[in-house]
């Protein structure tokens, strides 16, 4: 099925796979099981969504649900590990490593919009934005005009601002 994505994609996804943190076949095979990548396995639908931010309980809020488009805060690594896996966003997949660096130390949260209008392949399908304003789409590619793109999906009134500031 990778063979089946865009060459940028495919090589995001081995890169992921195939990082220096997988040394080992384990590490490869654990990855690989932990990962759901939503354009090759299953598409997870709203209500798995949903169930999902409702077993994390304070660790993500649901800030917006409308027009099949949810904006949820996350805040904590573990609930960024589970709602994000099947993104190419480093503090998702490993984020005892990484959630301090993109989050404030007191009250850090990251945002991510999932937006069910858009196919499991397409970049904005899922969307992280951090507490500066930066949005990424699920391969990691910063989306230059970030806050016009959520005003026009209507949403740019439900992503707080953090204190943190653009490197």
């Amino acid at each position: 099925m990778i063979n089946n994505l865009n060459k940028e994609n495919r090589q995001k996804i081995e890169k992921k796979i195939f990082s220096s943190n997988n040394d080992t076949f384990a590490a490869i095979d654990k990855r690989l099981q932990d990962t759901t990548i939503p354009y090759l396995s299953q598409d997870e639908d709203k209500e798995d969504l949903l169930d999902k931010v409702y077993q994390l309980a304070d660790e993500a809020e649901i800030l917006y649900d409308a027009n099949n488009i949810f904006v949820i805060k996350i805040n904590s690594g573990y609930a960024m590990s589970q709602l994000g896996s099947s993104s190419q966003w480093c503090f998702a997949s490993n984020p005892d490593q990484y959630w301090d660096q993109y989050v404030s130390e007191e009250n850090g949260f990251a945002v991510m919009v999932f937006n069910f209008n858009e196919l499991p392949s397409e970049s904005t399908r899922m969307l992280v934005v951090l507490e500066n304003g930066d949005v990424y789409d699920m391969y990691d590619k910063l989306i230059e005009d970030g806050d016009r793109y959520l005003s026009q999906l209507g949403i740019i009134n439900y992503i707080p601002r953090g204190e943190m500031e653009s490197d």
